[in-house]
């Protein structure tokens, strides 16, 4: 009878350990999922910001091809009429930089699948990032401001040879003119 009971305490064990287990994994995946669609909402939410931004303003993309480094101090003095359009830009601009931060993470850490963000995200950063590159790139130069996100894919794109970020800017935003 002895053995009987440990033989039944055996398998209830072994039971036990494999339901505990595939609640584990369905635990794990249930989260993946739920960090995945955090991610992409976050994402969503922030283009959906730009867009509407963009559209109440479009100036935003004259000032991106007028954009200077002498501009930054008009960031700072913003009281003053005509700087408050270039404090107002560079706002925009961090929003677009935080986009790409964004898309560029999720897709990093894996809550973004190759193929959305090849069809999809990867493109829109690399417009975003186009579009407002005299920004960016002066973040580039300044050091630690841009995540390492975004500087490893500017840096990558443009050693690899797949994309001049000055010469896309320009043909950009002079088509325009």
């Amino acid at each position: 009878m002895t053995a009987h009971i440990a033989a039944v305490a055996a398998i209830v064990s072994v039971a036990s350990a494999i339901v505990a287990a595939a609640v584990s994994v369905w635990t794990a995946r249930e989260t993946r999922k739920t960090e995945q669609v955090a991610a992409y909402r976050s994402v969503h939410e922030l283009y959906d910001k730009m867009v509407q931004l963009k559209l109440d303003n479009p100036d935003f993309l004259v000032n991106a091809r007028d954009w200077d480094a002498s501009k930054m101090r008009c960031v700072y003095t913003a009281q003053d009429p005509g700087h408050k359009v270039w404090s107002r830009y560079y706002t925009f601009a961090e929003l677009c930089i935080g986009f790409c931060n964004a898309v560029l993470q999720a897709h990093e850490c894996r809550l973004m699948g190759d193929q959305d963000y090849g069809r999809q995200w990867e493109r829109l950063v690399r417009l975003v990032v186009t579009e407002h590159f005299p920004v960016v790139s002066g973040f580039m130069a300044e050091g630690p401001y841009l995540s390492q996100y975004l500087r490893d894919y500017i840096e990558t794109m443009e050693s690899e040879g797949y994309w001049d970020w000055q010469k896309q800017h320009h043909a950009l935003s002079w088509a325009a003119r």
